[in-house]
């Protein structure tokens, strides 16, 4: 799968809790691996449209154009109480990001590239 099949995000403000999602890991293969492997979550698939055979030739394409990590965002800070309940909320900003995974007002899974992302 080419990454220009993703849905790319020219500008996207998300939030999330450190509290809820605070691992510090956002290398792409592992927050993708732990994710599907490990939490045994089909989203990204389903998402993606895609297999898991066909997910690490995307991932390496992705990471070769230097969409190295990937970070869970809510759209709204109100989604991250709702769904996590955690009233603290840190505010980030991605440029140019690629969505991997959505799963509506629990968060977007978006690849980026780390000098783009505030």
């Amino acid at each position: 799968m080419k990454i220009n099949m993703l849905t790319k995000l020219k500008s996207y403000t998300g939030y999330r809790s450190e509290a809820v999602y605070g691992s510090g890991i956002r290398d792409i293969f592992k927050v993708v691996d732990h994710e599907i492997n490990e939490l045994g979550n089909s989203d990204i698939l389903d998402t993606l449209k895609i297999n898991k055979r066909k997910l690490k030739p995307l991932l390496k394409n992705l990471v070769a154009l230097g969409y190295t990590e990937c970070i869970w965002l809510c759209d709204k800070a109100i989604d991250v109480f709702r769904c996590y309940e955690e009233n603290e909320t840190e505010k980030y900003t991605i440029k140019n990001g690629n969505v991997l995974s959505d799963i509506g007002k629990y968060g977007k899974l978006i690849a980026y590239k780390p000098k783009e992302i505030k």
